[in-house]
């Protein structure tokens, strides 16, 4: 059973990538919008000062901003190697 799901896995590896792709792109849009919109509502301090603090308070929108800027340089970092590879 393993070796077919193996088999599996590996045949739609082409339409996994695409939907890593695609959610990536939608990430790179949405994440900096959330936080530029969460940003304009600080107090005082800097904008990181802010992010931070709400992180610590796990605030939802702060760890969906983490989350989508780890993926973002996790997919870059990925293509990078991947084209250095490559050459």
């Amino acid at each position: 059973m393993g070796k077919w799901m193996t088999c599996s896995i590996l045949n739609d590896l082409p339409s996994i990538i695409a939907m890593f792709s695609s959610k990536t792109l939608v990430l790179a849009i949405t994440a900096p919008l959330v936080f530029f919109l969460h940003a304009l509502a600080r107090g005082a301090g800097t904008e990181l000062e802010h992010f931070v603090d709400e992180l610590r308070a796990g605030e939802l929108w702060a760890i969906f901003v983490l989350c989508a800027f780890a993926e973002i340089v996790w997919w870059y970092g990925k293509t990078l190697w991947e084209f250095r590879g490559k050459r």
